[in-house]
């Protein structure tokens, strides 16, 4: 248990990109579904297939021509299909603190 809770912390510390966090109870309601979609990512990293780009163009704002294009990776589960960019590319953003 001590190290499962370790473990939650360390990957919110990661997402907040911080040094270190305290566990918190509430974190661990969410952390296994985190933890699931990690593991199947380190996979997919190892099984070709899974991962791949889509290029999409970038169009001047009076949409006349293309100005340039962007590299997007998708991944394609093998259970979930395609996994939407917000859940396998940005985690969660933590409010902004009130300091200052």
């Amino acid at each position: 248990m001590l190290l499962r809770n370790a473990d939650i912390a360390m990957y919110v510390a990661k997402e907040l990109k911080a040094g270190a966090v305290v566990f918190q109870p509430d974190e661990h309601i969410t952390a296994p579904a985190r933890l699931s979609v990690l593991g199947d990512l380190r996979r997919a990293l190892d099984i070709t297939g899974e991962l791949f780009l889509n290029y999409q163009p970038k169009y001047t704002l009076d949409g006349e021509r293309i100005e340039g294009l962007e590299a997007l990776l998708r991944w394609q589960h093998p259970v979930q299909g395609l996994i939407p960019r917000a859940t396998s590319s940005r985690p969660p953003r933590a409010p902004a603190s009130s300091c200052g």
